[in-house]
């Protein structure tokens, strides 16, 4: 399984000493306003620093080569060793964070929210529970408003809709990018207005923000090992053409089936969207039907795709997803037929670990690096019945499962700060439960 094989390679490497080379706040009493000069201190970024800068669009974002083999860097080898091993295969080696100096903004703060998609149960998920933590830190006294933008996909209103926040006084702006580059020019603006830049959900290039990320990378090519032991052709199913994680979750899985000589029957794109991803899996199983062994996917759609191969009459393959609600309904009422390998890449945990640092550097506890890289947890097929809950249906896509466990602890994310402790009134059991309110 994932977990046994990710162990097993992660300590091959410690063992060989390889690793990855894989802006201050306006409004709000205190703070810098818009448009004054930054109280933030530039802290050097050192070798491996990105160069893209401005709104320059660098060549092969949406193939990022990884840098599996350089050696491990300074940043990284202070860090616990389960952080440590985060650091595999990321495509550049992390740098030091911008906001490792930054001065305290007074609270409350004005917290505003720039998303580049909403078509998917996963990514309203993720506003929802931004949402909520701004309703629990307004509450508790720390932020004064929340404000979210939505640009569908395009990368030239999402660039507008940041310059606005800039102009607005956002104390703090949190994006799931729709480009890995395409932003760096209104990244810069909102760190030279004092603003701190913080990413979810995908890298961008900027040194001028502060990613929240997982290794995509490596996930990617964990998945295809799965689907290369079952056997058979493969079925590759991609994420959101020009996303970031997108990006580098193709690239991991292609370079492992490189190395395994897999058989590739097709590559289709989802977008990470039950509608087109079955429809894309119906269209392939048309052309193949000799059958499918195994299908490679990332998102949460894994049970319209065994939905697919059933009203297909095809044997149902091994299919790898992060693992969802509508899944582990589908499980339960076909146990013994419904063949997973994956992960949990929750919304909740992916808003909470943002907000989490954003929190921490508005208060001005120093981030010492970026990317900050967040533990994805590896999902079994055994370890379906822990997930399950009795809301939970085959129709239910905008149902997703909480991890039992917070994969990025309070002292964890201190090993990641200058000065440690949470801020606010966070709590990982206030995650909402899957079925609440059903």
């Amino acid at each position: 399984m994932w977990n046994l094989r990710l162990a097993a390679a992660l300590a091959i490497c410690a063992l060989l000493a390889v690793a990855v080379a894989a802006c201050g706040s306006s409004s709000g009493s205190g703070g810098t306003a818009a448009g004054e000069e930054s109280t933030s201190a530039e802290t050097p970024a050192g070798e491996g620093s990105p160069a893209t800068e401005e709104g320059e669009t660098a060549a092969g974002e949406s193939e990022p080569a990884s840098n599996a083999e350089a050696p491990t860097g300074e940043l990284v080898s202070s860090l616990p060793k389960a952080l440590q091993e985060q650091y595999v295969g990321l495509p550049s080696e992390p740098v030091a964070s911008k906001f490792a100096s930054f001065k305290a903004v007074q609270e409350p703060w004005k917290v505003c929210y720039s998303e580049s998609y909403q078509g998917n149960p996963w990514r309203v998920k993720l506003a929802e529970e931004m949402k909520r933590l701004a309703a629990e830190y307004e509450k508790a006294g720390l932020v004064s408003s929340f404000t979210m933008s939505v640009s569908e996909e395009e990368v030239a209103r999402q660039n507008q809709q940041i310059r606005q926040f800039v102009s607005q006084g956002c104390s703090i702006i949190f994006a799931v990018a729709g480009s890995a580059t395409g932003l760096n020019a209104a990244i810069k603006d909102a760190y030279e207005h004092g603003i701190p830049f913080v990413t979810m959900a995908g890298s961008v290039t900027s040194p001028y923000a502060e990613n929240v990320d997982s290794n995509y990378y490596v996930l990617g090519k964990e998945f295809a090992k799965d689907t290369a032991e079952a056997g058979g052709e493969i079925l590759m199913i991609k994420g959101l053409e020009g996303s970031p994680i997108s990006a580098l979750q193709n690239e991991g899985a292609k370079s492992q089936w490189s190395e395994d000589g897999a058989d590739i029957a097709a590559e289709v794109n989802g977008n990470w969207t039950p509608s087109t991803t079955k429809q894309v899996t119906l269209q392939t199983l048309a052309t193949h039907p000799s059958g499918i062994g195994a299908v490679w996917s990332t998102g949460s759609e894994s049970a319209v795709i065994a939905e697919a191969f059933s009203q297909s009459g095809q044997e149902m393959p091994l299919i790898t997803a992060s693992i969802s609600g509508d899944a582990l309904g589908y499980w339960k009422e076909h146990e013994g037929e419904f063949k997973f390998a994956g992960a949990a890449i929750m919304p909740s945990w992916t808003a909470e670990t943002g907000w989490r640092v954003g929190m921490r550097t508005l208060a001005g506890n120093g981030p010492k690096m970026t990317p900050i890289i967040v533990p994805i947890p590896p999902v079994s097929e055994e370890e379906l019945p822990e997930l399950y809950e009795s809301c939970m249906k085959p129709t239910s896509s905008s149902v997703l499962p909480v991890v039992k466990e917070d994969p990025l602890t309070e002292k964890l994310m201190d090993a990641y700060f200058t000065k440690p402790g949470e801020v606010g009134p966070y709590e990982y059991a206030n995650t909402p439960k899957p079925c609440a309110g059903s």
